[in-house]
């Protein structure tokens, strides 16, 4: 049951954040197209401070759109991060949308699409908070060993796969990639020279803790043999 509420959290938080990502690169595209439009009617060069304060929302609401793709993205591999940007960029939306009522109506003379614009911000904030909700209720008990292991000292188990077979290996947050794959070479009888370590498909730095990449009770390596 835990396993499945996982799976569909994951996928309605990704597909929540991916459509929040798209209406809010849609508004911000739209609402610079109508400001530059504007300035180059009226204000010549000399944008007012209303166009000024539309042209930052467009801009950032564009940026936001990046970032929504990147927390979506997040979700799907580490649900905790990318809920938690989610989330945030959600609650930033909101207060764009707030200025996008204050503003808008100075820019746009058609009223269905000053209806369209502030609905669809409103929709995108939904949508990015819902994605951030969802997001981080996916991996509750993972959050939760997140903050416990914040100073790397906790010890805790991870799997590595080696030409199809799993190894289980005790390490702890500061434990890094090299140790790790030191600890599997040993087991395997190869040189850490001859091999790489992935994790969730990206290759793993010996330099870097497992913290640093998120890693966690039961999560999965890979080595690869060179």
């Amino acid at each position: 049951m835990g396993h499945s509420f996982e799976g569909v959290a994951t996928l309605l938080g990704y597909t929540f954040g991916v459509s929040s990502a798209g209406i809010a690169l849609t508004d911000g595209v739209l609402f610079l197209l109508i400001t530059v439009n504007t300035i180059a009617r009226v204000e010549s060069y000399y944008p007012s401070l209303s166009s000024a304060i539309a042209l930052t929302f467009s801009i950032i609401t564009i940026a936001l759109s990046l970032f929504l793709v990147r927390g979506a993205l997040w979700i799907w591999r580490f649900q905790v991060f990318g809920g938690a940007l989610n989330l945030s960029l959600g609650f930033v939306l909101v207060i764009i949308a707030y200025g996008v009522v204050s503003f808008v109506f100075s820019q746009i003379v058609n009223s269905a699409l000053n209806d369209f614009l502030l609905v669809s911000y409103v929709l995108a904030s939904a949508f990015s908070i819902t994605s951030g909700l969802l997001g981080s209720m996916a991996l509750r008990e993972q959050l939760s060993r997140r903050f416990e292991r914040a100073s790397g000292s906790s010890m805790f188990k991870v799997k590595v796969s080696v030409d199809g077979a799993l190894r289980e290996v005790e390490v702890s947050g500061n434990t890094t990639g090299g140790d790790l794959k030191e600890k599997v070479c040993k087991i395997e009888g190869i040189s850490k020279e001859n091999a790489r370590l992935l994790f969730g498909g990206k290759a793993v730095s010996d330099s870097v803790n497992l913290k640093e990449i998120g890693a966690g009770e039961g999560d999965q390596f890979t080595l690869i043999k060179k």
